[in-house]
């Protein structure tokens, strides 16, 4: 049977989202005393007799014990906790017995009910852990997990089922091996992730217990598939341990041993591992005199390998090393510059130089920058021109960017963009050009908005908000009243919002991206209502999706809504941003902004007319 609450009230809204018309009416707390209870079941279903003289707490221990294995969790539940609160040991007996159950729950309930009685023994687990359904085996590594001081003879077994067929079973396994540090566990450990090494939390697992790093490495090296994926991430995962932890000789083996692969050798396993370690090492300052030899090697790698992603990786882990050879310094970045300038090379390779060239101040070469950053350019040689040009520790990107404004296409100018906030002199050169009318505010993407009203600075806070909400919010929802009049399109509105709402929205999970509300829930709003949070998002702001600021230690400043939290870790969410998970180990200072992710101005975005139809298509509901 299927039952279902019907509560009724005239209103159901949350309070932030009611307008004022509608708090003053009265009528908020209309039929409060209705509501309905249906049990819906099959015209030959029994009445629900069991529900009458429920007494379970005048059970005997028989009848508790045969009730774990009841179809109705209720009376499963409630006798085992009965057991437990009792803790009679004459129940041990027919607890043991009912472990032998036809029905795998009574099994799983007797299991549990003996260990919360602290008599669960051993010999009782090895025999579950041969368990024919695979839940119960999960559940019985669980409970050996428990009991691992007590028994040579559990470990023994947990070690031969390490090959078992189910999936969740052998997961389980990898965490419980975990607690064991012998060789044989960390084979078994081994056996397992290599098996499973597509799953990322095979790959947690493996990474959350002690193990050798070479004997793992070389584990992986020995078995790798080029054509499955995990593999890669999962030497990315343990280099950049590896990296954190900062031993240098370990570090440089690890160098060495990726730089060994051939000029013309494609597999990727070598970026991996330098990927790796890169962001590792990023988290701390290390020490460049430390890897001399190593940047050399690096160096040689950008240059002959044939891989892009092992070019790149090499590139990467040099930007967090530095380059400390002075002679090896100039002659790379001269030959760098050749490749940049050579329009007969391939594209990837030129863009990568122009990259590589940001390893030292790029001042000299500012012409040559400037000539790439032109719209007969590819995209990805203009966007390594201007990351590099972003690298000269002056203005000189900033004025340069403003003078060719008009000719910068959409995507350049939001890059173009970033390179403002950088720091304050160059922030300042981006507000005198907005107020000057050199550059529109509309050209500015609401995310990089975000950052200039949040930014620490007082002044230059106060004049990007003037800039950036000049608009009477009031004023334009008022000259946008006439829309409510119209006869709105549908399908001309789905139209209008996969345009313009679907980037940070969905509807009932489908239909766009997941970094707003869901706009499903909205067609009970009045039409006003909607309209005016569209034309103005930080009227209110649903629990959960405000903006947050995060200053890291390293002087890094981010911005999004907090996607998920751990105890260690946050993860902020963006539009037009991939996902960022930072550790709370690095967060210097977290607030909230007190805004909406929700871009404005979309007055200036749409009609009157596309107006009445995103309400008409935001209204159905279906």
């Amino acid at each position: 049977t299927l039952w279902t609450v019907d509560m009724y009230r005239r209103v159901i809204e949350h309070p932030e989202w009611m307008s004022d018309d509608v708090v003053k009416s009265g009528e908020l707390y209309n039929d409060s005393d209705k509501g309905r209870i249906y049990r819906i079941s099959s015209t030959i279903a029994k009445p629900a007799e069991w529900t009458k003289g429920l007494k379970l707490g005048d059970a005997s221990l028989d009848e508790l014990i045969e009730n774990l294995a009841n179809a109705n969790s209720w009376w499963r539940q409630n006798a085992q906790r009965l057991l437990i609160d009792r803790a009679k040991k004459e129940a041990v007996p027919g607890l043991v017995e009912m472990t032998k159950n036809p029905l795998p729950v009574g099994r799983l309930h007797a299991l549990w009910t003996l260990e919360g009685m602290k008599e669960l023994k051993p010999i009782v687990i090895l025999e579950a852990l041969t368990d024919p359904v695979p839940g119960i085996r999960e559940n019985a590594i669980k409970l050996a997990e428990l009991h691992l001081s007590e028994s040579t003879d559990l470990v023994k077994a947990l070690l031969s089922i390490q090959k078992d067929s189910d999936a969740k079973v052998r997961f389980q396994l990898l965490c419980t091996l975990g607690f064991l540090n012998t060789p044989e566990a960390e084979q078994a450990r081994n056996q397992i992730l290599l098996t499973d090494i597509a799953d990322k939390w095979v790959q947690v697992a493996a990474l959350s217990a002690p193990f050798k790093t070479q004997a793992l490495m070389e584990s992986v090296l020995n078995h790798y598939q080029q054509d499955v994926p995990g593999y890669g991430s999962f030497l990315e995962q343990l280099t950049r341990l590896i990296g954190v932890r900062g031993d240098v000789k370990e570090i440089r083996a690890l160098i060495q041993k990726a730089t060994v692969a051939k000029a013309g050798n494609q597999t990727p396993w070598p970026a991996a591992i330098l990927e790796g370690l890169a962001d590792g090492m990023n988290s701390r300052k290390p020490n460049s005199s430390a890897f001399e030899k190593e940047q050399n090697l690096l160096v040689n790698m950008f240059f002959e390998n044939t891989s892009s992603a092992v070019r790149n990786a090499s590139l990467h882990l040099l930007k967090v090393m530095g380059l400390q050879n002075q002679s090896v310094a100039e002659k790379s970045v001269a030959k760098a510059v050749s490749i940049a300038a050579d329009l007969g090379q391939p594209e990837d390779r030129r863009s990568e130089a122009i990259d590589f060239i940001a390893l030292r101040n790029p001042s000299p070469h500012t012409a040559l920058l400037m000539k790439l950053f032109v719209p007969t350019e590819e995209l990805s040689i203009q966007l390594a021109a201007l990351r590099t040009m972003s690298a000269i520790p002056d203005t000189t990107v900033s004025v340069y960017i403003v003078t060719q404004w008009p000719v910068l296409t959409p995507e350049i100018r939001d890059a173009a963009v970033s390179t403002f906030l950088i720091n304050e002199q160059r922030g300042v050169l981006l507000l005198d050009a907005l107020e000057t009318g050199k550059i529109q505010p509309s050209s500015i993407a609401w995310p990089r908005q975000v950052r200039l009203m949040a930014q620490r600075n007082e002044p230059l806070r106060i004049r990007a908000r003037a800039i950036f909400t000049q608009n009477n919010e009031a004023e334009v929802n008022k000259s946008y009243q006439q829309t409510l009049t119209l006869q709105g399109n549908v399908t001309e509105g789905k139209a209008v919002y996969q345009t313009s709402c679907a980037i940070c929205h969905q509807i009932r999970g489908a239909m766009g991206v997941t970094l707003g509300p869901d706009l499903g829930t909205i067609h009970n709003w009045s039409p006003g209502a909607i309209m005016a949070n569209i034309l103005a998002p930080n009227l209110s702001i649903s629990s959960g999706f405000d903006l947050w600021a995060v200053e890291l230690k390293n002087g890094e400043s981010l911005q999004g809504i907090i996607a998920s939290e751990t105890p260690g870790a946050i993860t902020l969410r963006n539009s037009g941003t991939a996902e960022r998970t930072v550790s709370r180990a690095d967060i210097k200072s977290l607030k909230a902004l007190n805004m909406s992710a929700m871009t404005s101005g979309l007055d200036k975005q749409i009609t009157q007319k596309q107006m009445a139809d995103l309400l008409a298509f935001l209204k159905q509901n279906k």
